[in-house]
């Protein structure tokens, strides 16, 4: 794993090469192994390198072929150069390592920009063409590396982080209202947005073609091929179990592979309990397993992983944490997140890297079981809004405001019963696309005007907001609506990209066995009942677990990685409400208004509604805005 960056100017500039340093320079720990760097007069290249496959200097970046013609910098692993690489061997090609990294580039000579449908791993990778003064950069299809870029309308700059592209002197550095608002109501920045105005993301399943000044976003790839009809299978149970094992097995043998020692974070839940079976099934050698504990019993499975672990004879190396143990990572968060990101559960996931960063380089991942096997109350909930859909929407929503009222004094004396609230809440929406705005928002039911009081310029509100992912998706099923939305939106803005910043703040690859192309190809080809049957989630995936692990383990009731974020901004992590968001603070910010997010705030810290969620956002934005000057 490793991070890239480069520039391409307009004719009569040189790129520098103190300017690809600044550049690496925002980005060492995705590489502290080596670094290189590749000038021809405009065009720049440079690379950090993490040393996983193939550990000689000959595989370090950038690497070049056909007496320099093609140059490459790639950050990822693919995982099935090893047939990629035979396939090329039968048409002549020779190879001086035995890195991907030279798969790629002759498999790019090969077969050009048509090589990205073939393959099967986690990219963002530039190649550049001498001859014809031309560069392409590509990121896997369902955004599991970062890439972003910058275009002036004559010079181009990208980068693995939005840091890396900050430090280039052109770039403009503006953050507008709209984007403001967009993170402080999806606490991240939706794709292909960044923070900053001028710095964009590659779409996942696409790549950029920049000659001659020309620059061209093209998709080779969309998910919604995943999502026709026809693909739906119509085998038995056990045929079913029996292709899910089949997937699951093949796949984390194929991300198995490494020239470095490999381990896998355990929390004891279905998804990383399973990778860790199979990883037990392909290895030759003791694994080793990672997980974190709470003293707080709510949010504590430290003993479901340590139950998995000892089933498994794992080595296994267990961390029960409190608030101080994560205070000597708040601080850099802004350094290893390039744009805000305020998901609260990143705090356990860097220390849980750091921890495990110790013993392995390499670690295997559960991340994207939820998302493919309907495991979230999100998804759930859409069921339940299909059942009752058809009830009037002007009968179901008055009543349900009723029963929230009655019922107000009893849950915000009992957290647990907000989950009657949430019910309620979905019980009003008209359609999907309104029960969408609410959980991927996951500062949960705040209203739009709500969120644009906190600003000091409000805006009109007309962001997409989801629309145009909304439009695209329309006419489909509303399970595939829902696979749709986690695979082009969620997963890479939020989950994928909270765990590429965590791991590789701490030189860690992390890599996502449920995110195989065939894994994710089996899996939207699943009729809706082996996902979800007489109120289990995740039906099949529990089905297969209870073969090979314990029952209780299958069929226990998923509590999240989570933390108790409310009660620790009232306490342990209020100092950082006080650093931040005081009012004489926010006086001077040109975004958030310090009226109202003093009432806010107040109304938290005096137990009268729980703003947690949102106030760690804006914690997350002013930390940020502070690290870059901005």
């Amino acid at each position: 794993m490793c991070g890239i960056s480069g520039l391409y100017l307009k004719y009569g500039e040189i790129a520098e090469r103190r300017m690809l340093e600044a550049m690496t320079s925002t980005m060492e720990w995705r590489g502290p192994d080596a670094d290189g760097f590749y000038n021809d007069k405009h065009l720049g290249l440079a690379h950090r390198r993490l040393k996983v496959i193939d550990l000689s200097d000959d595989a370090n970046q950038p690497m070049h072929a056909i007496s320099n013609r093609y140059s490459i910098v790639f950050n990822g692993e693919i995982y099935n150069y090893r047939e990629l690489r035979a396939e090329l061997e039968s048409k002549s090609y020779k190879f001086k390592t035995s890195s991907d990294t030279e798969v790629l580039l002759k498999a790019y000579i090969e077969w050009g920009e048509k090589l990205l449908t073939r393959l099967n791993g986690i990219f963002a990778f530039a190649v550049y063409d001498k001859h014809e003064q031309s560069l392409h950069i590509a990121r896997d299809r369902f955004g599991i590396k970062p890439l972003f870029y910058s275009f002036d309308g004559e010079r181009l700059a990208f980068a693995s982080s939005v840091s890396a592209i900050m430090s280039v002197p052109w770039v403009k550095k503006n953050i507008s209202n709209e984007t403001i608002f967009a993170f402080l109501k999806f606490s991240h920045i939706p794709n292909p947005a960044s923070i900053i105005d001028s710095i964009r993301q590659v779409k996942p399943g696409h790549y950029l073609s920049f000659t001659h000044g020309s620059l061209s976003e093209i998709e080779y790839w969309n998910s919604t091929e995943l999502s026709n009809p026809q693909r739906i299978l119509d085998l038995d149970e056990f045929a079913f179990i029996e292709q899910l094992e089949l997937a699951l097995m093949k796949s984390v043998k194929a991300q198995s592979v490494s020239d470095v020692p490999l381990g896998c974070f355990l929390s004891g839940g279905i998804d990383s309990s399973l990778i860790s079976y199979y990883l037990a099934q392909c290895s030759d050698k003791p694994v080793k397993s990672f997980s974190i504990g709470y003293k707080e019993q709510e949010f504590d499975e430290s003993a479901y992983a340590r139950q998995v672990a000892n089933n498994l004879g794992f080595q296994h190396f267990e961390y029960i944490v409190s608030p101080e143990d994560f205070f000597e990572f708040i601080p850099d968060i802004p350094k290893y997140f390039d744009q805000p990101l305020a998901d609260p559960t990143l705090l356990p996931s860097m220390l849980l890297a750091s921890k495990s960063r110790r013993e392995v380089t390499v670690a295997l991942s559960g991340d994207g079981g939820d998302e493919l096997f309907f495991g979230y109350e999100f998804q759930q909930a859409l069921y339940r809004l299909q059942i009752i859909k058809d009830i009037p929407h002007s009968l179901r929503a008055p009543v349900c405001k009723l029963l929230q009222f009655i019922l107000y004094p009893l849950y915000t004396r009992q957290p647990r019963l907000q989950q009657i609230n949430k019910l309620l809440d979905i019980l009003q929406f008209r359609n999907t696309a309104e029960l969408f705005q609410y959980f991927i928002g996951t500062i949960g039911p705040i209203h739009l005007d709500k969120i644009n009081q906190l600003l000091k310029t409000p805006i009109q509100l007309k962001i997409p907001l989801y629309s145009e992912l909304m439009g695209e998706i329309e006419g489909l099923t509303w399970p595939a609506q829902i696979e749709q939305v986690f695979l082009k939106r969620f997963l890479p803005d939020t989950v994928l990209a909270k765990t590429d910043r965590t791991s590789m703040a701490f030189s860690l690859e992390a890599r996502v066995p449920f995110l195989d192309n065939e894994m994710i190809n089996f899996a939207s080809s699943l009729p809706f009942n082996m996902k979800y049957q007489k109120g289990v989630k995740k039906y099949m995936l529990r089905k297969l677990t209870a073969q090979h692990l314990p029952r209780e383990i299958a069929y226990r009731k998923k509590q999240g990685f989570s933390i108790p974020m409310r009660e620790w901004i009232r306490g342990d992590l209020k100092y950082l409400v006080l650093e931040y968001l005081r009012p004489e603070k926010l006086k001077n910010d040109p975004h958030l208004n310090e009226v109202t997010v003093s009432r806010l705030i107040k109304k938290h810290m005096n137990k009268q509604a729980n703003h947690s969620h949102l106030i760690w956002s804006m914690i997350s934005l002013q930390m940020w805005k502070q690290h870059y000057k901005l």
